[in-house]
């Protein structure tokens, strides 16, 4: 048996082992950190390249390349630097204008381009007027809205960085402020340029297990085969010489194909398969009625209201009010407006399929 003191001092160091270990083995929660934004509701016509061609200064960059892009597409871009990966993204979003072809963009498709270039902010900007000069709240996932301040803190910046100017962030903090600038927009459309760049470990895990749920279009260029082969099912392989090779797998599918000799190392470019509909039954496919067409804009205006009233609903709730009752009865209201906003998309994306 020993004294009562020296057994305080041992239960002191046994507590004291258990704070290191914890901050040692970096056990954080982080349940709370993860990307949950809600995307714009899209269309049947999203994006349609046609024979586009792009050259700069004598130099081919893009030749006679055709693609229609579908819900889902997962697509991954690779290629030596300088053979057009970028001339392309531009076209794609139209920053660009092609030398010959057409790109016809469907009303309802919406980018959310990442890039490497320049930071579009102001550094003497503070970190959370450049999200609320975007948006004052944001739409997740489930339809809920969070505050500006909430979206930030859920992407690890803390209440007291969110004051501080942009100036005095590091490198990788300007890169996650860049993709929530990116993300709070609700693309159905993303583009990412290497985005595996500069961002830290936590920040890419948040953002792979994003883009893994993401329903959109995805077209993503990166060096890294891990995240390249994780989230992309199609490749756009650029060879030079403005060929484009449209390759049906990931990165190592590729890899292998290439180590087995299925094709040759530059060969011809690949046109994509275009397939025609062909109605042979009126019942088949029909178009709006005149009823129906008036429906699908009155459904556009209603949609509106209502992320205009959810607006109202969310600034009241975050204004302070402490009344429990008004608390619950706003609650209770936004879930309803969540409900009826899910119907009247469902139908309006019944009645853009026809259009």
């Amino acid at each position: 048996r020993q004294p009562q003191a020296r057994s305080t001092k041992a239960q002191y160091r046994i507590d004291a082992f258990h704070d290191i270990e914890e901050k040692v083995s970096g056990k954080k929660d982080t349940s709370a950190v993860t990307l949950n934004v809600k995307m714009t509701r899209q269309g049947s016509k999203i994006l349609e390249m046609n024979h586009l061609k792009k050259s700069f200064d004598g130099k081919l960059m893009v030749d006679n390349f055709s693609y229609v892009f579908k819900r889902g597409d997962r697509i991954g871009i690779i290629g030596k630097n300088g053979v057009g990966k970028s001339t392309f993204l531009n076209l794609l979003t139209q920053v660009l204008q092609p030398d010959s072809g057409t790109i016809e963009r469907g009303e309802t498709t919406t980018f959310g381009y990442y890039t490497q270039n320049d930071f579009e902010f102001n550094e003497d900007q503070r970190v959370i007027d450049i999200i609320t000069e975007i948006a004052e709240v944001v739409t997740v996932g489930t339809g809920e809205t969070i505050s500006a301040s909430l979206f930030l803190t859920h992407f690890k910046f803390e209440p007291k960085v969110q004051y501080n100017l942009v100036s005095k962030l590091s490198g990788g903090e300007k890169r996650r402020l860049q993709l929530m600038r990116v993300l709070i927009k609700n693309p159905n459309f993303l583009i990412l340029d290497e985005p595996t760049n500069d961002l830290d470990i936590q920040t890419l895990n948040i953002l792979e297990d994003f883009l893994m749920e993401f329903g959109g279009c995805l077209l993503l260029v990166s060096h890294d085969r891990y995240f390249m082969d994780r989230l992309v099912e199609n490749l756009f392989v650029f060879e030079g010489d403005g060929k484009i090779r449209n390759f049906p797998g990931n990165y190592t599918d590729y890899r292998e194909a290439l180590a087995n000799k299925e094709f040759d190392a530059k060969p011809e470019v690949i046109k994509p398969l275009k397939v025609e509909v062909k109605v042979t039954d009126a019942s088949t496919k029909r178009k709006l009625s005149y009823k129906e067409h008036q429906e699908y804009d009155v459904l556009s205006k209603e949609i509106e209201k209502i992320e205009s009233e959810k607006k109202s609903i969310t600034a009241k709730l975050n204004s302070g009010e402490t009344d429990f009752e008004v608390l619950t009865s706003l609650a209770k209201e936004m879930e309803k407006l969540n409900q009826l906003q899910d119907e009247k998309e469902l139908r309006w994306l019944e009645l853009s399929e026809l259009i």
